[in-house]
């Protein structure tokens, strides 16, 4: 970050000559070498990072000005010859997932810098919310971690040191090219999915009204009959991720879904997850096919074939396909509905059987019973 505040300083200017400088050290030398200097300085941050579209942003600003100022064609050959071995990078190399979380500080007894402040923070790749809150904990020791569940009342927050974590889901631009080009490689398509994006979600579980009285006693059938959600959107002052790994929350949303939405959704997320790995496998050639690990899609077809979320599409059949669900939700917009759910089950029925044929012919001999097991689970349902 400091090198990029600097470098934002000079300008690409041959002639202006620079005096040396102790802190930060430079020699003596021309305003457009300095930033020369400190864009590979930057490159080279970037590329530790693994943030290699951002060394690829400073390469072709560079490669601009070897080829229309300094017309240095060495430079250029060799910034260019670089840009693409970042290129290679993102085309080979998987990334992991940065964790986002919600951090919200209430209370008088905060410093005035946190107090009542509303952040997004960016986590380690991959960390869970139980090591996020344990690091929250040590930096603020006083501060006294609440859930959605254990809230105090308005007068003690307002009193206290209170902070509370929740962990977010990235909402990418569906509208990027990224997502709607064919051809884009499944890793381009998947590092985006968690990076440059401003938008953030998580979601609270409801009941309909009454069922928590009866809750003890209802069946599983009835819980997802009354499961109603909020989807609570987060709106980021700046890009995740950033230098800073952090930006304060500037609007909000709330969308409510009934619990026929909730199983629509929960289907053309599995389906959407399907066709993701579909993309991937599919045109890998065949000396590519014997070596490949397939444990992502051997996982994506158990969950939805043999251990099912919430039942699977056997049980969302049983509730919302019923003649007594009918009844009691005769209106238009809900038989629109109980369509589209019975859309996207019928898209995921082919969607599998796909999956299964590529399945086949990537697993190998030792697998092979396993694969069976799973043609016999989708043949038994």
């Amino acid at each position: 970050m400091a090198f990029k505040l600097e470098a934002d300083l000079y300008q690409w200017d041959l002639k202006n000559q620079l005096e040396e400088s102790a802190e930060p050290e430079h020699p003596a030398e021309s305003e457009f070498t300095r930033k020369e200097d400190l864009y590979n300085r930057i490159i080279n941050c970037y590329d530790k990072g693994k943030a290699w579209e951002k060394s690829i942003e400073l390469c072709k600003e560079l490669a601009e000005q070897y080829e229309t100022m300094t017309l240095d064609f060495l430079s250029l050959k060799n910034i260019l010859l670089k840009q693409a071995s970042f290129l290679d990078l993102i085309l080979r190399v998987d990334r992991p997932a940065p964790s986002y979380f919600r951090v919200h500080c209430w209370g008088q007894a905060w410093p005035l810098a946190q107090r009542n402040k509303d952040w997004i923070v960016q986590g380690a790749d991959w960390e869970k919310i139980s090591s996020f809150s344990e690091r929250m904990q040590l930096l603020y020791p006083t501060a006294q971690l609440v859930t959605s569940s254990s809230m105090p009342s308005f007068e003690a927050m307002d009193k206290g040191q209170y902070l509370q974590i929740i962990a977010l889901t990235p909402i990418p631009n569906r509208n990027d090219p990224i997502f709607n080009t064919a051809g884009v490689p499944p890793r381009v398509r998947q590092y985006h999915e968690h990076h440059f994006v401003r938008q953030f979600s998580y979601q609270i579980v409801k009941r309909s009204a009454g069922s928590s009285q009866q809750e003890s006693s209802s069946s599983f059938a009835d819980v997802i009959a009354d499961l109603w959600t909020e989807r609570r959107i987060l709106f980021s002052e700046a890009t995740f991720p950033n230098i800073a790994r952090k930006a304060n929350i500037v609007n909000y949303a709330t969308v409510r879904s009934s619990p026929i939405e909730n199983a629509i959704q929960a289907i053309k997320s599995k389906n959407d997850e399907l066709l993701e790995l579909e993309r991937r496998f599919d045109p890998l050639p065949n000396l590519e096919r014997d070596e490949a690990n397939v444990n992502s899609l051997s996982l994506a077809l158990t969950s939805v074939i043999d251990s099912p979320l919430n039942g699977g599409i056997q049980k969302y059949k049983e509730i919302f396909f019923s003649e007594e669900y009918m009844k009691k939700h005769g209106v238009k917009e809900e038989k629109d509905l109980v369509q589209r759910l019975k859309s996207a089950i019928e898209d995921q029925v082919v969607i599998v059987r796909r999956c299964l044929e590529i399945h086949r012919t990537l697993v190998s001999k030792e697998m092979q019973p396993f694969h069976k097991s799973l043609v016999e689970c989708i043949a038994i349902s």
